[in-house]
């Protein structure tokens, strides 16, 4: 695993984000496994993670959202896509959720170039939701260009 994708993460967490250390600590790899996994960049994960659920794994929604990356699973909704037992385990709900973000990538890349555009195409949200998670995105790469060396 790369160290300096951990010392990133960690960095845009405790700073940009302001979590604890520990909870930083925590994320950061399970967050940098799945981002070179799927070839989806951290901070994309960090504003979604962000914008789901505030960092908070044991969250669920009233619409069925299950854990820090809020995946969508209906209640009696069983099998490989979504087995409500190991989405609420946190190293399996970051690694879906960053797969489902990179089928989208895939599948709207080509027509558009930032992450803003092909996380839209999900038909959940409004655009200002999406301009809210692209912000937080520009705004994390930032705050790593200036603090995280």
């Amino acid at each position: 695993m790369n160290l300096s994708c951990i010392s990133l993460v960690v960095c845009l967490l405790t700073g940009y984000y302001h979590q604890s250390s520990h909870k930083s600590r925590h994320l950061a790899p399970l967050i940098c496994k799945s981002a070179h996994r799927y070839h989806i960049t951290p901070p994309t994960i960090l504003a979604i993670m962000y914008r789901e659920s505030r960092f908070t794994h044991s969250i669920c929604s009233h619409t069925d959202d299950i854990g820090i990356m809020q995946l969508h699973c209906p209640p009696y909704t069983t099998g490989p896509t979504c087995n409500r037992c190991n989405v609420k385990k946190l190293t399996c709900n970051i690694d879906r959720g960053t797969r489902l973000l990179a089928i989208r990538k895939r599948r709207w890349q080509h027509k558009y170039k930032h992450p803003y555009y092909w996380i839209q195409h999900n038909n959940y949200y409004s655009k200002n939701y999406y301009k809210k998670v692209y912000e937080k995105i520009r705004g994390s790469l930032d705050y790593a260009k200036l603090y995280c060396h």
